[in-house]
C-alpha cells in the first residue's frame, strides 16, 4: 500500500481536528454543534469510519434518528467483515443500528425490513429481536394496544367507595367564555387586553365560525354552565341577526363521577329547555314560566321546598324517567337536537330517579335536611344590626349605613395608597406593571359610579328575608307558591321590606313550615343517605348573587328587593333565553353531552380514541374547567398527562382548576408557598417548579391563583421554548417514579388527609407519552424505564419523608435507588405500554401473552385506623412476599437506597389492582412465572396503607390466587369504567358516624360534634309548639288548623300585618 499524500495527511489532520471539537461539543450534550464538526471531519476522509460512527452517535442523541441510521449503514460498509481491526467498531455500530432501526419501525412501519436486517446481524440480538417481535405485533393492534392501557386502573384504590356526595357547590360561578386575564400580555397601547375582548368578544364578530367546545369535569351542579348560557345567551341577544351570530357553535360536555349529580342537572337542564321555549316577554304572567321557576328556584338552592314546587318537580322527574326508561329498554343514547346521554349514562341514571321518586320525600325529614348556620353570608356586618334590643334599623337606615361604609372603604383605599409606605410600595408595582401612572391605577380602582354601587349595596340579598331567615331556615316563596293564608300573611311582610316579624311569630312560622313544607331530595344519593348540615352548608343568597355577574349586564334596581326569589328569576330566564339563542343558530348552535365517568379516565379515553363517542364530537377543546377534582386524583401531574393534550394549541384555550383540600398543609400556613409561587404544590405533584412547567410538559401558567384556593390557568404550547436537559430529564423522570410507587410516610393523619396519592405507577408512563409527544428522545425515555427494570438507577430521587415534600429537596444530593420491590408491577405495565410508546430492550421486560390476569379472596373488614378519618382519605397497594416481610413497617420510605432491607426483601408492592368490596375479590396482573415464583416460594399477598405502609389484617396465600384471564381479557370498557357503589351495612354506618363525630375535622358543637343540632328533633332556642307532635311526622288536620290559629292570632296584633 502506497504511503498517504501530503495532502491525505494534511486531510487526516483537519479531519481529527475537527472530531476532537465535536467529542468536547459532545461532551457538553451541543449535539447539533457535533453534528456540523462530524459532517465536516467525515467529508475530509470518506473512507474513515470512525467519523462516520461518532457522527451517527451525535444524531442519535439529538433524536435524528433516520440521518443516524443512515449514517450506521455508511460506516458499517466501510469495514470489511474480514479486517480483525475493525470488529470492535463494527460491532458497535450493529448495535447502535438496530438500536435506530427499532425506533425508526416503532413510528412508521415501513422500516420493518431494514429492522429485521439489523436485527439479524447482531451477534447477540435476542432482546433487539423479542422487541422487533413486539413492534411488529403492536403495529397490527394499536387499537388493542389502547384499550390494554386505558384498560389498566389509573387510581390506588380506597378502602371504601364513594361516601362523599355534596349536592351544592361552593366556588364562585364564571362564565367558561370568559378568559382570565394574562398581566404578560398586554395590547398594542402597552396596557392588558380587557377581560371580556380577549376570545369572547371578539371571535363571533369576526365573520368566522365560532366554534367552541368545553369540558367541565367534575360538572357538580353545574354553575358554571349555567352562567356560561347565560352569557352567551347576552351576547347573541346584542349581535342580533347579524351573519356572523349565525356561526355560532358551542358544545359543552358534563362529566361527573356521582350518577345524582348527573341526574339533577339532567332535571335542571329539562327543566330550562321548557322554559326556553316560552317567549321572555310572556314568562312573568305565564302560568306555566312561573311554575318551572318556582321549581328551579328550590330545587337549586333550596334543602326544603313548598309543596307547590314539589309538585312540579314529581311532574318534571316522572316525565324524565319515563324518557330515561324508555331508551334504557332499547339499549340506546338519549338524544335531543341540543342533548346527548350515551346509553351507559343514562343506566347509571334509572336508580337515582327511581329513588327520587319513590323514596325521596320519606328518605330524610325537613328538620334533618335544614341548612346549618350560615358563616360565609353577605349579610349585614355587625356595626350594621341593632344597637340594642328594642331599638331596630329601618331599612332605610341600613341601607344608608352600607352606602357611608362603601364610601368610607374607598376613602380608606385611596388613603393608605399614598400614605402607608408598604402599601403605596404595592400600589406603585402593580401599576407599572400595567404600564400606569400610580394616580390613574389608583383612580381606576377606587372610582366607583353610582351604579356600581347600588350594584354592590342592593346586591341579590334582601335584608329583611336575610334576617328573617336565621329563624325560619328557608327562602321565602313568592305569592304564586299558593301558601296558606297565615303563612302568606307572614311572607308577604318579609317580602315587603320595610319590617321583620317578631322572633316569636318566626318561630311559629317555622313550625308550620316544618309541617307542610317536602325536603329537597334532589340533594340525596340513595347509596349516602346519612345526610347532616355540614353537606348543605350554603348560602342562598350569597349564591344567587354570584351568579348575576356584571357581565351578565343585569343591573340590580336601587330601591329594596322583596325576595331573593326574583333574583332567581332573572337567573334561570338569562339561562334558558341564552340555550333558545344558541338553538335557534343555523350551524346547530348548542350541544351538551353528558357522561357518567371519572373525569381524567375520560379524558384519556377521548385522547387515545378508546371512549366510544359520536364521531361528529370534538376531540380537542377551548376549555377544560375541572373545579377542584385534581385535588382527588393526582394534582398537577394528572392536569398536565392528562388534561393539557386536549386543548386546543392557541392562546385562548386554557385548563383551570382550583385547590381547595390542601388549605392547610401548604409550608408556611394557608398556602403560602402555593399561593406565592406555586412551586410547592407543582413540586410536591409532578416533580418541577414553575419555571420547567413549558419544558415538562408543554404548558404554560396564563393566570396565576390572586389567592390561596383560587382558579388558576394553563394553556397548552405547540412545542416547548425549551428543552430540559438530558440530567434535568432523567432527574424529573426518576422523582416522579419514586413519589408514584412511594410516596411519603406521613407523620400525621392530617398530612395524609389532605396531600393525596391515588394515582398508581401508570401516571409514570402517562409522563414518558407526554414527553415523548414533546419530541424528547425516545432512546432516553427507554433508557429510564430499562435502567428501572434492571435496577441500575444511579441518579435517583433523593429520599423525603415529608409532604408536601420541602423544595430544598431538590438540592439533596441524588442516591443510588434500590427498584427491586416494585418490579413485579412494573414490568407488566412496561410491557402494556411499549406498544404506545417505544421499544424496550430489557430481559426482564415479560411478553404480553406471558402476562396473566389473576384474583385472590380477602375477608376485608373494619380497621382500627378507620376510626382517625373516613377511609375514603386512605388508598391501599398490595403487598406480596415472606411472611417475616410482611410486618408493620413493610417499606420505609426513608431507606430506599441500595443496601438496606428495601433490596434485601422479599417483598413486591403492586398499586395496580382493582377490588370489589362486597365480595373481598381483589384482582391483578402479574407475569405468569413471577406468580408462579411467588406461590413456589410460600409468598403472601395483603393489603397494606401506603399513607402509613402498614399492613392490613386482610391476608391471603398466593396459593390461593386464580388465574381469571390473560391480559387481553381485562375489562375493555375502560373509559366509562366506574367505581362499585354498595350500600353501607347498619354496623358499617354506626362506626363511621362516631367517627366523624369524633373526628378533629368537625366543628365542636351540638349533638355529637355537628353544630347547631343541639337536641334534635327540636333546635336550640325553638321551644315545641302545643299541639306539633314533634318534629317528625304528618299532622292532622286539627293540628294544622290550630297552627294556623295560633299563627294569625299572633299577628293579628301587629298593625298592617292582616289585611
Amino acid at each position: 500500500m502506497a504511503p498517504p499524500t501530503k495532502s491525505q495527511l494534511e486531510a487526516k489532520e483537519k479531519a481529527d481536528v475537527l472530531k476532537a471539537k465535536g467529542n468536547e461539543k459532545y461532551k457538553t450534550l451541543e449535539y447539533d454543534e457535533a453534528i456540523k464538526l462530524y459532517k465536516a471531519a467525515a467529508t475530509l476522509q470518506p473512507t474513515e469510519p470512525v467519523y462516520l460512527s461518532n457522527l451517527s452517535a451525535a444524531q442519535l442523541e439529538a433524536g435524528k434518528y433516520a440521518d443516524a441510521f443512515d449514517s450506521c449503514n455508511k460506516g458499517l460498509s466501510l469495514i470489511s467483515t474480514a479486517d480483525s481491526s475493525g470488529a470492535t467498531l463494527r460491532a458497535k455500530l450493529l448495535v447502535r443500528r438496530a438500536k435506530l432501526a427499532l425506533l425508526l419501525h416503532a413510528d412508521d412501519p415501513t422500516y420493518l425490513d431494514q429492522a429485521k436486517i439489523a436485527c439479524e446481524e447482531l451477534e447477540n440480538g435476542e432482546l433487539q429481536k423479542a422487541a422487533l417481535h413486539r413492534a411488529r405485533i403492536a403495529h397490527g393492534t394499536k387499537d388493542l394496544a389502547n384499550i390494554r392501557v386505558s384498560s389498566l386502573p389509573r387510581y390506588r384504590q380506597p378502602m371504601r367507595r364513594l361516601l362523599e356526595h355534596f349536592g351544592v357547590g361552593h366556588d364562585e360561578p364564571n362564565s367558561i367564555f370568559r378568559v382570565q386575564r394574562d398581566d404578560s400580555e398586554k395590547s398594542t397601547k402597552g396596557r392588558p387586553h380587557s377581560y371580556e375582548k380577549q376570545f369572547h368578544m371578539r371571535i363571533p364578530r369576526d365573520g368566522k365560525p365560532f366554534d367552541f367546545s368545553a369540558i367541565f369535569v367534575g360538572v357538580g351542579d353545574a354553575r358554571h354552565l349555567y352562567v356560561s348560557l347565560a352569557d352567551v345567551g347576552v351576547d347573541l341577544k346584542s349581535l342580533g341577526n347579524k351573519s356572523s351570530a349565525q356561526k355560532v357553535k358551542v358544545h359543552f360536555c358534563l362529566i361527573d363521577i356521582h350518577p345524582a349529580t348527573l341526574a339533577k342537572d339532567l332535571l335542571v337542564l329539562t327543566t330550562l329547555d321548557e322554559l326556553s321555549k316560552i317567549p321572555s316577554t310572556a314568562r312573568p304572567k305565564n302560568s306555566r314560566a312561573k311554575d318551572l321557576l318556582l321549581m328551579l328556584h328550590y330545587v337549586y338552592w333550596g334543602t326544603t321546598m313548598p309543596p307547590a314546587a314539589n309538585a312540579i318537580l314529581e311532574e318534571q322527574l316522572n316525565a324524565l324517567y319515563e324518557s330515561v326508561k324508555q331508551v334504557v329498554e332499547k339499549g340506546e343514547a338519549l338524544e335531543r337536537d341540543w342533548l346527548y346521554v350515551d346509553a351507559k349514562t343514562v343506566e347509571s341514571l334509572i336508580p337515582k330517579l327511581k329513588f327520587w321518586i319513590e323514596k325521596g320525600k320519606t328518605t330524610t325529614t325537613f328538620q334533618k335536611i335544614l341548612p346549618d348556620k350560615i358563616d360565609s353570608d353577605p349579610g349585614l356586618p355587625p356595626m350594621f344590626m341593632p344597637a340594642a334590643e328594642g331599638n331596630p334599623l329601618s331599612a332605610s337606615e341600613i341601607l344608608a349605613r352600607r352606602h357611608q361604609h362603601g364610601l368610607d372603604a374607598i376613602a380608606h383605599l385611596r388613603t393608605s395608597a399614598y400614605e402607608d409606605p408598604e402599601a403605596r410600595a404595592v400600589f406603585t408595582q402593580q401599576a407599572k406593571e400595567r404600564g400606569e401612572s400610580l394616580d390613574a391605577y389608583i383612580d381606576s380602582i377606587s372610582k366607583v359610579t353610582p351604579e356600581q354601587l347600588a350594584r354592590v349595596e342592593n346586591a341579590p340579598n334582601s335584608l329583611v328575608e336575610r334576617q328573617s331567615f336565621d329563624i325560619l331556615r328557608v327562602m321565602v316563596p313568592p305569592a304564586h307558591a299558593k301558601e296558606p293564608k297565615a303563612l302568606e300573611t307572614v311572607f308577604k311582610t318579609i317580602r315587603g321590606g320595610q319590617s321583620i316579624p317578631s322572633h316569636e311569630i318566626l318561630e311559629a312560622t317555622h313550625q308550620a313550615i316544618s309541617k307542610r313544607w317536602i325536603p329537597n331530595y334532589t340533594l340525596l344519593d340513595e347509596h349516602w343517605e346519612i345526610m347532616t348540615p355540614m353537606q348543605f352548608c350554603h348560602c342562598p343568597f350569597q349564591g344567587v348573587r354570584r351568579m348575576l355577574p356584571d357581565y351578565l349586564g343585569y343591573e340590580c334596581p336601587a330601591e329594596l328587593q322583596d325576595c331573593i326569589y326574583h333574583f332567581s328569576e332573572v337567573f334561570f330566564g338569562l339561562v334558558a333565553d341564552g340555550m333558545e339563542r344558541l338553538r335557534a343558530r343555523k350551524s346547530g348552535g348548542l350541544k351538551i353531552e353528558v357522561r357518567h365517568a371519572d373525569g381524567y379516565a375520560a379524558l384519556d379515553g377521548i385522547r387515545m380514541r378508546t371512549l366510544s363517542r359520536n364521531e361528529a364530537f370534538p376531540v380537542l377543546f377551548d376549555r377544560i374547567h375541572a373545579s377542584n377534582v385534581p385535588d382527588y386524583v393526582g394534582g398537577y401531574l394528572a392536569n398536565f398527562t392528562s388534561a393539557i393534550p386536549l386543548l386546543k394549541a392557541q392562546p385562548s384555550a386554557y385548563f383551570t382548576s382550583c385547590s381547595l383540600l390542601n388549605a392547610n398543609v401548604w409550608e408556611g400556613k394557608f398556602m403560602e408557598e402555593f399561593a406565592k409561587s406555586l412551586d410547592s404544590a407543582l413540586w410536591t405533584y409532578a416533580g418541577v417548579t414553575l419555571p420547567e412547567v413549558p419544558a415538562a410538559y408543554g404548558a404554560q401558567l396564563s393566570c396565576t391563583p390572586s389567592f390561596p384556593g383560587s382558579y388558576h390557568t394553563f394553556r397548552r404550547l405547540e412545542q416547548p421554548p425549551t428543552r430540559l436537559s438530558r440530567s434535568q430529564l432523567t432527574a424529573l423522570l426518576y422523582a416522579v417514579f419514586i413519589r408514584t410507587v412511594l410516596p411519603a410516610r406521613y407523620k400525621r393523619y392530617g398530612a395524609a388527609a389532605a396531600v393525596r396519592e391515588v394515582q398508581n405507577v401508570q401516571a409514570f408512563f402517562r409522563l414518558l407519552e407526554t414527553l415523548k409527544r414533546l419530541g424528547y428522545q425516545s432512546h432516553v425515555l427507554a433508557e429510564v424505564v430499562e435502567s428501572i427494570l434492571e435496577n441500575r438507577v444511579t441518579n435517583g430521587f433523593a429520599p423525603h419523608d415529608a409532604a408536601p415534600i420541602p423544595l430544598s429537596a431538590r438540592q439533596n444530593p441524588p442516591c443510588v435507588v434500590c427498584t427491586v420491590p416494585f418490579m413485579a408491577e412494573f414490568e407488566v405495565s412496561a410491557a402494556v405500554w411499549e406498544p404506545r410508546l417505544f421499544p424496550i430492550c430489557s430481559a426482564t421486560l415479560p411478553a404480553l401473552d406471558s402476562i396473566v390476569r389473576y384474583s385472590v379472596k380477602m375477608e376485608f373488614g373494619m380497621d382500627p385506623i378507620n376510626h382517625k378519618l373516613p377511609p375514603t382519605h386512605f388508598v391501599l397497594a398490595l403487598a406480596f412476599g415472606l411472611p417475616k416481610d410482611l410486618d408493620e413497617g413493610v417499606l420505609d420510605p426513608r431507606k430506599r437506597i441500595v443496601g438496606t432491607r428495601n433490596c434485601g426483601t422479599s417483598l413486591q408492592i403492586v398499586s395496580t389492582f382493582d377490588f370489589n368490596p362486597d365480595k373481598g375479590v381483589v384482582t391483578f396482573l402479574l407475569a405468569q412465572s413471577r406468580a408462579e415464583g411467588f406461590i413456589k416460594a410460600g409468598y403472601e399477598v395483603a393489603m397494606i396503607h401506603t399513607a402509613f405502609w402498614r399492613v392490613h389484617s386482610w391476608k391471603a396465600k398466593c396459593s390461593e390466587m386464580e388465574v381469571v384471564g390473560d391480559v387481553d381479557r381485562w375489562d375493555k370498557d375502560v373509559a366509562l369504567r366506574q367505581p362499585k357503589h354498595r350500600e353501607l351495612s347498619k354496623k358499617e354506618e354506626r362506626d363511621f358516624m362516631e367517627v366523624m363525630m369524633r373526628s378533629d375535622l368537625t366543628r365542636s358543637g351540638g349533638m355529637g360534634g355537628f353544630p347547631g343540632l343541639g337536641g334534635f328533633p327540636g333546635f336550640p332556642g325553638m321551644p315545641e309548639m302545643p299541639g306539633m307532635g314533634g318534629a317528625g311526622g304528618s299532622p292532622s288536620m286539627d293540628e294544622f288548623n290550630s297552627m294556623m290559629q295560633m299563627l294569625s292570632s299572633m299577628m293579628g296584633g301587629i298593625p298592617g300585618m292582616l289585611g
